[in-house]
C-alpha cells in the first residue's frame, strides 16, 4: 500500500526538513519500502499549493519547500478537499489556530483522509469533547509530535485507558529551548546572549513565544487530555519564564535589547543562590490529581541539581508519569526536545503508525 501525504506548512522550517528527509531517505521508493510514502501535495500560506495524485517529483518538492515556486491558491478548505480524492494523510506543520482546528474537524468528521500534526493549537483551543473526537482513531490521527518533538509520551498515555492504568501525576521539562537556556545560565553565560544565540536555532521566530510559557502550557494540556482528564486552558496556572512586562514587546530586535536591562543580573543571581544549596532552576509542567480534580501548573521550579530534572543539559526533555501500575513513575528521557531534524524524523515515524497493514522494509 502506498501512503499519500499532503504537507501543509511545507515552506516552514519543519516542513522543509520533512520534505528533505522524505526525498533524501527515498521514503517513496517501492524497491526499498513495501509501503512507500509519496508526497502528493504541498501547501503554504505564501506559496499556494501543488497537488498531483500520482506524486510530486522530489526535486520539485524541494524547490517548492524552499520557497522558489508558487502553486494554486484554494479559496477554502472544502475546495482543497474536493480536489484530493485519493485517501491521503495531511501533515499539519503550521502554527494555525482556529482555521486549522476547522480543517482538522472537516478532515476527520467528513472524509476518509487522515492527519498527522505537530501543531498544538487545534488540540488546545478546542473543548475536551472535540479533542476526543479528533484523537479517537489511532489510525487516522497522529499527534505524537505535538509534545517532546515526537518522543513516546503520547503513545504511553494514549494506551493507559485501555490498560485500565489510571494516571495520577505527570511532571517534566517539556521545552528543549527553556532547558537550553537554564543549562547555559548555569555555565555562567548571560541570559540575553543565550537567547540571541538560541534565536532561530531553537526558539520560535519571536523568543517571547517560548519565554511566556505558553508552549509548555499547551504541551502539558495535551498530556493531561490524552490521560483522559477533562481540562481546558482556564484550568492552568502558568507563570512565564520572565516577567510579563518584557513579553509585550512584539518587535523582536527591541525585545532582545530590553533583555539586557536588569534580567541578566537578576537571573545570574537566582542561579547562584540555587547553586549554593545544590539546586537548579528548571521550567516544569505538571499535572496532579488531588481529590479527583486535576491541578495543572507550569512555571519555574527549584529542583535538586543531581535529580531527574536538574541534571538535564542542552535541549533535553524528560517526563515522568505516575499511574496505578507505575506508582514509582514511568520516565521517558532525556530525549532531544528541540531541533527541526528530530521533529521531522518523528513526523515520519508517526506517519508509519498510520499505514494500514504495514509491512517491514524490504531493502536498503
Amino acid at each position: 500500500m502506498t501512503q499519500k501525504v499532503f504537507i501543509i506548512g511545507a515552506t516552514g522550517k519543519v516542513g522543509r526538513e520533512v520534505v528533505k528527509q522524505i526525498v533524501e531517505n527515498r521514503d517513496g521508493d517501492p524497491s526499498i519500502h513495501t509501503n512507500p510514502t509519496v508526497i502528493v501535495g504541498l501547501a503554504s500560506r505564501r506559496s499556494g499549493a501543488l497537488y498531483s495524485s500520482a506524486g510530486i517529483d522530489g526535486s520539485v518538492a524541494r524547490w517548492f519547500s524552499e520557497g522558489n515556486m508558487k502553486g494554486k491558491r484554494f479559496s477554502n478548505v472544502r475546495e482543497l478537499l474536493r480536489r484530493v480524492r485519493d485517501e491521503t494523510v495531511f501533515l499539519d506543520l503550521t502554527a494555525g489556530r482556529q482555521e486549522m482546528l476547522d480543517f482538522h474537524k472537516e478532515v476527520i468528521y467528513h472524509t476518509e483522509h487522515s492527519i498527522v500534526t505537530a501543531n498544538k493549537f487545534p488540540l488546545t483551543i478546542c473543548d475536551f469533547e472535540t479533542f476526543n473526537k479528533l484523537t479517537n482513531s489511532y489510525q487516522r490521527y497522529g499527534f505524537s509530535c505535538s509534545v517532546m518533538a515526537g518522543a513516546g509520551t503520547i503513545h504511553f498515555l494514549r494506551n493507559c485507558p485501555d490498560l485500565n492504568d489510571g494516571v495520577t501525576k505527570i511532571e517534566g521539562c517539556l521545552s528543549g529551548t527553556l532547558t537550553y537556556i537554564n543549562s547555559h545560565l548555569e555555565n555562567g553565560e548571560t541570559f540575553s546572549n543565550i537567547v540571541r544565540e538560541a534565536r532561530g536555532k531553537y526558539t520560535e521566530p519571536h523568543p517571547a513565544d517560548d519565554l511566556d510559557g505558553g508552549d509548555v502550557a499547551r504541551k502539558t494540556l495535551i498530556l493531561a487530555r490524552t490521560a483522559s482528564l477533562d481540562v481546558k486552558e482556564a484550568d492552568m496556572r502558568v507563570t512565564p519564564f520572565i516577567p510579563h512586562s518584557y513579553l509585550t514587546e512584539r518587535n523582536v530586535e527591541r525585545f532582545l535589547d530590553r533583555l539586557d536591562s536588569g534580567l541578566d543580573q537578576h537571573l545570574a543571581h537566582r542561579v547562584e543562590v540555587n547553586y549554593r544549596v545544590g539546586k537548579a532552576m528548571r521550567y516544569v509542567g505538571s499535572v496532579s490529581i488531588d481529590g479527583g480534580r486535576p491541578t495543572i501548573r507550569v512555571g519555574m521550579r527549584s529542583v535538586q541539581m543531581e535529580g531527574d530534572l536538574g541534571s538535564l543539559k542542552g535541549t533535553a526533555n524528560k517526563v515522568t508519569i505516575w499511574t496505578k501500575m507505575y506508582p514509582e513513575g514511568w520516565t521517558l528521557g532525556p530525549v532531544a526536545g528541540a531541533g527541526n531534524d528530530i521533529t521531522a524524523r518523528n513526523i515520519r515515524d508517526n506517519l508509519l503508525d498510520l499505514i494500514r497493514g504495514r509491512k517491514a522494509r524490504t531493502g536498503r
